[in-house]
C-alpha cells in the first residue's frame, strides 16, 4: 500500500498543470514577498512653502507619496494633466462655489423621510491654477495629497480639495484649505531676519554704572580718584651699634 507522500507525488505526475502551478509559486513567490514589503523611494523631492487660508506659512521640503504624479482637470480641453513638483513654480488655489446647505439625515434605512436637525454646515468647490516652470498655466479641478517636512524632521500633511464639506454648525473661517504652493529653496522672507536693520533697530548698550559703597552711605562712589604716585624719600641707612660705638 503507498503512502500518502508516495500518492501526493503521482498526482503532480499525472497532473502537469498541477505541477506548474507549484513551480511557479515557488519562482513568484520570492518577487511578491519583495513588492509587497518592500516600499519604493519617494520622488520628485523639491523645497517651497505652503501657506493655507488663516494666513499661516509653512517652509521645507515638498514631496509626493511614493512618487505618484498630480493630476489636474482641465475642464477647457476635458482631459487630465499629470506633473510633478518639480515641475512647477506655483499652484494657487480659489473658492469657486460657497453654499450652506441644512443637515440632514435619513430617518430609517430605506426610507425616504429625512430628518432636519436645524444645523449646517458649509460646502465649497474650488478652483486650482497650476503655473509651470516654463510658464504655461493650467486651471482646472485638483484632488490630492502633498506631503512637507519641515527643519525638524517634523512630516505635514496637506490635502488639496476639488470638494470640501465643514462640519455641522462650523463656521466658515474654521474650514481651512490650502491656498497656494510656491515653489523656492529660500524660506519665507519674513522668517529670515535681516542683520542690517537688527543692527539699526538694536537699542543702545547702556553704561553700566558703579555702585555707591555701603560704608559711605551712597554719598561717595566706590571707585575714587586716581592720584599720582610719589616715591618714597630714601632714608639713609641706618648704623648698628658698633660703628655707633668707633665714631665716639
Amino acid at each position: 500500500m503507498m503512502s500518502n507522500a508516495s500518492c501526493t507525488v503521482c498526482r503532480l505526475r499525472f497532473h502537469p498543470i498541477s505541477a506548474s502551478v507549484v513551480a511557479m509559486l515557488f519562482v513568484l513567490a520570492p518577487c511578491a514577498a519583495a513588492d509587497v514589503f518592500v516600499r519604493p523611494p519617494r520622488q520628485h523631492d523639491v523645497s517651497g512653502t505652503v501657506t493655507t487660508s488663516d494666513g499661516k506659512a509653512l517652509w521645507g521640503l515638498l514631496y509626493i507619496n511614493l512618487g505618484k504624479p498630480l493630476k489636474i482637470y482641465d475642464p477647457r480641453k476635458r482631459k487630465f494633466v499629470e506633473f510633478t513638483l518639480k515641475e512647477v513654480s506655483r499652484i494657487d488655489i480659489e473658492v469657486e462655489i460657497e453654499k450652506e446647505q441644512p443637515y440632514w439625515y435619513w430617518k430609517e434605512s430605506g426610507s425616504d423621510d429625512k430628518v432636519y436637525t436645524g444645523k449646517s454646515y458649509i460646502w465649497r468647490k474650488y478652483r486650482t491654477s497650476v503655473t509651470f516652470s516654463g510658464g504655461e498655466k493650467v486651471s482646472g479641478y485638483l484632488s490630492g495629497i502633498i506631503y512637507l517636512e519641515d527643519r525638524e524632521r517634523k512630516k505635514h500633511r496637506f490635502i488639496l480639495h476639488d470638494r470640501h464639506k465643514g462640519k455641522p454648525g462650523e463656521p466658515a473661517e474654521k474650514l481651512i484649505y490650502v491656498k497656494s504652493i510656491v515653489a523656492g529653496d529660500q524660506p519665507p522672507a519674513e522668517n529670515i531676519p535681516d542683520k542690517d536693520a537688527a543692527e539699526e533697530t538694536a537699542p543702545p548698550e547702556k553704561e553700566s554704572l558703579p555702585k555707591p559703597d555701603a560704608n559711605s552711605g551712597g554719598a561717595k562712589t566706590a571707585k575714587a580718584e586716581e592720584k599720582p604716585v610719589v616715591p618714597d624719600e630714601v632714608s639713609p641707612p641706618k648704623q648698628d651699634e658698633a660703628g655707633k660705638a668707633q665714631n665716639r
